[in-house]
C-alpha cells in the first residue's frame, strides 16, 4: 500500500462516537468563530476556543491510534510533512 491509498479503519464503537462527536464540535466551533467580529475584545475567547480545538484534536487522535493500525511516526511525518520539510 502506498501512502497516498487509503488505509481500512478497525475503530471501535466508543473509537468511533467519539470521533463523530470531536468532528461535529469542531465544525460548531469554526461556525461560531467565523460569526465573531474581528476586534481585540474576542482574543481570550478565541484563546480558549484553541485550547478546546487542542483537546479535540487528542480525544481524535487518542481515538485513532488506540487500535494499533495506524503508526504515530508515520502520521506525524504525513502531517507535519519529511523531516527535509522542518526547519534545522
Amino acid at each position: 500500500m502506498n501512502k497516498t491509498e487509503s488505509k481500512p479503519l478497525n475503530l471501535p464503537p466508543e473509537s468511533a462516537d467519539l470521533l463523530a462527536d470531536a468532528c461535529s464540535e469542531i465544525d460548531q466551533l469554526a461556525r461560531m468563530i467565523g460569526t465573531w467580529p474581528d476586534d481585540p475584545e474576542t482574543l481570550l475567547a478565541l484563546r480558549g476556543l484553541a485550547i478546546r480545538l487542542r483537546d479535540l484534536n487528542g480525544v481524535m487522535g487518542w481515538a485513532l491510534f488506540r487500535d494499533g493500525s495506524f503508526d504515530l511516526e508515520e502520521a506525524t511525518q504525513t502531517v507535519r510533512g519529511p523531516g527535509w520539510w522542518r526547519p534545522a
